[in-house]
């Protein structure tokens, strides 16, 4: 989820994020990224105050990317777990 890259910058070879996690987002509810693995494969996200989703909740991630952008992925989430779902409880 992390990438860094070495750019050519004038004579030199400098290490550069070019994109990394800033946050996610449900309803109204900021998450903010406090752990990762080495290689950045998993994330631990966690918000400011409880939350309570409801169902068919908007719940997005938001990459920094460079040179100076964002990138926003969304998907719908139910309150309850989907195995639930499937299992018929």
């Amino acid at each position: 989820m992390r990438h860094v890259r070495a750019v050519v910058q004038g004579q030199q070879a400098v290490d550069s994020v070019r994109c990394e996690p800033d946050k996610m987002i449900l309803a109204d509810t900021d998450f903010l990224p406090v752990r990762a693995t080495l290689n950045w494969t998993r994330m631990l996200f966690v918000p400011n105050e409880p939350v309570v989703p409801v169902d068919e909740s908007v719940l997005r991630l938001q990459l920094n990317v460079t040179p100076g952008g964002t990138l926003t992925g969304q998907r719908i989430i139910n309150a309850r777990p989907l195995m639930l779902e499937i299992e018929g409880f």
